[in-house]
């Protein structure tokens, strides 16, 4: 587990990375809090005190930082693979549009998004 202040990811949308040993995501310059149930893996998304969407069966944040520290990749329990730019769309996704959901649901979701965006999925 890294024990230091670390962004692991920048662009001109999201910023990842560790404070405090605390995973957060900004995205459009709003911070979310990111962690994890110890005893099930699901990825709960915090703006300050409220929670703004759960994610079963996904990632321990702590986790993804540290993979993308070292420019590892992740998967998810359904098999896609995640880059850091990757795992930050589908975290502020959740944050903007889902409450309470599986991760295969946002994945499905996000990619009929992403597709009706792209004006192929009309």
């Amino acid at each position: 587990m890294l024990n230091k202040d670390i962004i692991v990811y920048k662009d001109e949308r999201y910023t990842l990375g560790l404070e405090d040993k605390n995973p957060y995501l900004t995205v459009d310059g709003k911070t979310y809090q990111l962690s994890c149930h110890p005893y099930e893996p699901c990825t709960y998304i915090r703006e300050g005190e409220r929670l703004v969407s759960v994610i079963h069966n996904a990632f321990d944040p702590a986790y993804v930082i540290e993979a993308f520290s070292k420019g590892e990749t992740v998967t998810s329990i359904s098999g896609k693979l995640y880059d850091a730019k990757s795992f930050c769309t589908l975290i502020a996704f959740a944050a903007d549009s889902l409450y309470d959901t599986d991760i295969s649901y946002a994945e499905g979701a996000l990619a009929v998004k992403e597709l009706k965006e792209s004006g192929d999925g009309k």
